[in-house]
């Protein structure tokens, strides 16, 4: 496909950025950029990015998942009331994380802002005219910004940009700001709009170094901290005679990168200074806003918005009163009846040695083919599975797979003979008795589990980006990890404000793409001793994992293992949405011997307490179901 050719199609100038860059490569003039098709095709075959500046009658929702875009997208879609979502009726480009950049029409005389509001919307950037974003074709760290299969067809870009519902259009436009409003937005202007506002002052008048940091800051709230942003300041700032040293702006680029949006200066400090100090006050309020009016003549406006009389604009923190809650649709779906359900975290816990990774994999395989996890707990319907573990290595992982699959005849001649060459990991065709589709493509297994850290601002985190783009790529539902110690980069794990923190972003991430995640935890040492005891949440080593936990699979060590191949266990399963059972069992994994294919999975359930001895013998001599 021809990547570049929607863009010359509708005379969206493109220009050069860097090899692997999202930065253009004149960063002074690229605003001046003329088209120039042939220049620009032999350029990117050599390997470099390109950008498309947004035309005036254009506009680009930027949805980032790694700040929540994506779930922003699905309720925004949601209160649009739209038949088809915006991304798949609008030219729409999936970018390298899995975001999207959405082209839509606009009416030229809008006055857009940068950003929707954060506190309803998070993670959805407003690109507008003189703007630009990363073309189609391009690639940052070998992965592709791609357009949408939706967008597509007999290889070509095949829809045209829509005319922005009105409800969106009430969302985008950008609402007065000076000193007076009520409620000063972060990221209202962008780089365009912050390099319009600064060629109405004068650099002399800012020689203070308190003026200075305050029109500094007050720019990088207004403006959400954007980097197109940070460069215009900075070039701002250098055109001041006594300021003219490289060293200064870098200097300048680290003080603003080390900014924060909660430091009490706002979009409201930076109209102050121009209302103050601007050359032509009321041009410049026409070129930001389409009007010279005070907030206070637009506060009704601002502070309520409507659209033919009914209110769009939601209340921060999901705030819904009693009569919209009783209408919403709030019911629950299992994955697997009684145990899991469907987009909740689960954690799955025990102490050290029982059989956590085995039993995780016994859910992957049920969940990737339908059939009962454990041979008791029914699977509604076949889902993607994405197992990571880093604890076992991926030959012990193949071995209990294999027991696994053998047990529940799930596989061909082949699976039930220990050879799992020829079907569930190999490439030959697989001859299953039982009609489950091809599941082996459904279960998808790594030896390593990404690295969850808390994000400082400007940081980036490329195992979870690189998780997100598997995730979407192959279509997975049910995300598992094994361990969360492995995966939590943090030396401060008995903190319960760090751990929340941490483990908060990192499933609000997930929890975009509508996944399931669950993930395996160790019991403190000390309840590794406890053996006869029932399992609960308090066993959980670390802070913020039990207070955290929807829904749980909770086990325990019934009697000392006595290296005969049988583990005596009980399991607590549970959640919030209602659902709990405590469960006695024997598993049966085998005991080495001259045979190769010593392994087992044997699962027999006791529904009687405490009554391990009577069912011995039958798991030691007669299979359970699992």
């Amino acid at each position: 496909m021809d990547d570049l050719q929607y863009y010359f199609d509708n005379d969206i100038v493109v220009f050069p950025l860097g090899q692997n860059s999202k930065k253009p490569t004149n960063a002074a003039n690229w605003r001046n950029s003329l088209q120039n098709e042939q220049r620009i095709r032999d350029y990117v075959k050599r390997g470099n990015n390109a950008a498309a500046i947004i035309p005036p009658n254009r506009i680009v929702l930027d949805v980032d998942v790694r700040h929540g875009g994506l779930e922003s997208l699905k309720r925004l879609n949601h209160e649009l009331g739209l038949n088809q979502k915006l991304e798949d009726t609008n030219p729409t480009v999936v970018t390298p994380t899995g975001g999207y950049h959405i082209w839509l029409k606009i009416d030229p005389s809008v006055k857009t802002r940068g950003k929707l509001d954060s506190t309803l919307y998070p993670g959805i950037d407003v690109k507008k005219r003189g703007g630009y974003v990363v073309a189609a074709g391009s690639e940052i760290g070998n992965f592709k910004y791609e357009w949408k299969s939706t967008s597509v067809k007999d290889g070509k870009v095949a829809l045209t940009p829509n005319e922005l519902p009105p409800k969106l259009e009430t969302l985008v436009k950008r609402k007065v700001v000076d000193e007076h409003s009520p409620d000063n937005e972060s990221g209202q202007f962008d780089g365009g709009d912050i390099e319009t506002i600064l060629s109405h002052l004068d650099v002399t008048d800012f020689r203070s170094r308190e003026d200075w940091l305050h029109l500094m800051m007050s720019v990088h709230y207004a403006s959400g901290g954007d980097h197109v942003a940070c460069e215009e300041f900075v070039k701002w700032s250098a055109s001041d005679p006594e300021y003219c040293t490289s060293d200064m702006m870098d200097d300048h680029r680290d003080q603003w990168r080390r900014l924060t949006l909660d430091g009490g200066i706002t979009a409201g400090t930076l109209m102050h200074l121009v209302k103050e100090r601007a050359t032509d006050l009321d041009g410049l309020k026409m070129e930001l806003f389409g009007t010279t009016m005070s907030s206070r003549d637009d506060f009704e406006d601002y502070t309520k918005t409507t659209v033919e009389g009914e209110v769009v604009q939601s209340l921060p923190f999901g705030i819904v009163d009693v009569e919209e809650l009783e209408e919403l649709d709030l019911s629950v779906d299992y994955l697997i009846e009684d145990v899991l359900v469907d987009k909740q975290v689960m954690l799955v816990s025990g102490p050290q040695k029982a059989l956590k990774t085995t039993t995780l994999l016994d859910m992957a395989v049920s969940l990737s083919t339908g059939t009962p996890f454990l041979g008791r707990f029914a699977v509604p319907e076949k889902k993607n599975v994405l197992f990571l573990t880093a604890e076992s290595g991926l030959g012990t992982i193949r071995d209990k797979l294999n027991s696994i699959v053998t047990a529940r005849e799930l596989g061909c001649t082949a699976c039930r003979d220990g050879d799992l060459t020829g079907c569930y990991l190999g490439s030959g065709e697989c001859c299953c008795p039982q009609d489950l589709g091809d599941w082996k493509h459904s279960l998808f297994i790594g030896n390593e589990v990404p690295k969850i850290s808390v994000l400082k601002v400007g940081q980036e985190n490329h195992d979870v980006e690189h998780l997100i783009r598997v995730c979407r790529m192959k279509e997975i539902d049910v995300v598992m990890i094994d361990p969360a110690y492995l995966a939590l980069m943090t030396e401060d794990s008995a903190n319960l404000f760090v751990m929340g923190a941490m483990l908060r972003g990192f499933l609000d991430t997930l929890k975009s793409l509508n996944l399931t995640v669950i993930i395996a935890h160790h019991n403190t040492k000390a309840t590794g001793r406890n053996i006869g005891k029932d399992p609960c949440l308090a066993d959980m080593s670390g802070s913020g994992f039990a207070e955290f936990a929807r829904q749980w699979l909770l086990i325990g060590i019934q009697e000392e293992y006595k290296y005969d191949g049988v583990f005596k266990l009980a399991m607590s399963i549970g959640g919030s949405a209602g659902h709990s059972g405590l469960y006695r069992l024997n598993i049966f994994e085998g005991t080495k011997d001259d045979r190769a294919d010593w392994r087992k999975w044997e699962v027999k359930f006791n529904d009687r307490d405490h009554d391990f001895h009577e069912i011995e013998g039958d798991v030691n001599g007669e299979s359970g179901e699992g």
